[in-house]
């Protein structure tokens, strides 16, 4: 599908430079963090560490574990990539 190769071309460039990308998930997560491995359909999340996330797990983990997404699970218009030289957020729609 063009969509999943432009969604593959996406998140490899946001891995290959070690952006921090945004978006939600359509179980109604939101995901901020980094891309650690990009396949044709999925992409390995690494979550951002949160003092929030500690607390809620008494301090023995400052953010989730690395979980591997469909491309499916993405909500395509929250996609998002922080980029320095704006700086700011720019929307992979956009």
């Amino acid at each position: 599908m063009f969509e999943d190769q432009s969604l593959y071309d996406y998140f490899s460039g946001c891995f290959q430079r070690a952006d921090k990308v945004g978006f939600a998930l359509v179980d109604g997560r939101e995901f901020l963090g980094w891309i650690h491995e990009v396949t044709e359909d999925r992409i390995l999340l690494a979550w951002t560490p949160s003092p929030f996330y500690a607390q809620a797990n008494d301090g023995e983990a400052w953010a989730s574990e690395d979980e591997w997404v469909a491309f499916t699970a993405l909500v395509l218009e929250s996609i998002a990539s922080y980029d320095p030289s704006v700086p700011g957020w720019v929307n992979y729609l956009s």
